[in-house]
């Protein structure tokens, strides 16, 4: 039995390490959450209807385990298929559009500021599912891996605004 628990031991700095960075994260996107709120805008600048503005939200602050589509309109009380036609409407994207460039920012913005931290663990931290889906966002979007784009990155981390 006590070779068990010292065999978790080992474990447990990496673990703590996780939550912090995890916990490090949230605080950021609460502040940058808080911000849009308080300007009344939208990623794009401009003034969005309650329930796009809810569901922005709700993406941001869940970024790394960002709900889908079905549990975001179920939580509004709204179907997939309006709360698609309203994010169309007021962003001229997607909800899982708005979802994957949220992603695409934060981890941009993650490369940027934490240098040393494994692009593997950033993967994990902004929600891909692995770190090839990480990989193959960056190249169908930027052109460039995630660890090319942290070598050419200029000294200006980007915004965590939605481009779309």
């Amino acid at each position: 039995m006590i070779v068990h628990v010292r065999q978790s031991i080992p474990h447990a700095p990496r673990e703590a390490t996780s939550q912090r960075i995890t916990r490090s994260v949230m605080d950021t996107m609460r502040e940058a959450t808080h911000h849009a709120e308080r300007d009344g805008c939208s990623p794009s600048g401009m003034s969005l209807d309650p329930i796009v503005s809810e569901a922005v939200r709700l993406i941001h602050e869940t970024i790394g385990q960002p709900p889908r589509v079905p549990q975001i309109a179920q939580q509004l009380g709204v179907s997939q298929r309006s709360l698609n036609r309203w994010f169309r409407q007021e962003l001229g994207c997607t909800v899982v559009q708005v979802i994957r460039d949220t992603r695409l920012a934060y981890a941009r913005q993650w490369l940027a500021t934490r240098p040393n931290l494994p692009v593997t663990q950033i993967a994990a931290i902004v929600g891909y599912s692995s770190p090839n889906r990480m990989e193959n966002h960056f190249q169908e979007t930027l052109g460039v891996s995630p660890r090319e784009y942290r070598r050419q990155i200029v000294p200006v981390p980007p915004t965590l605004e939605s481009p779309c």
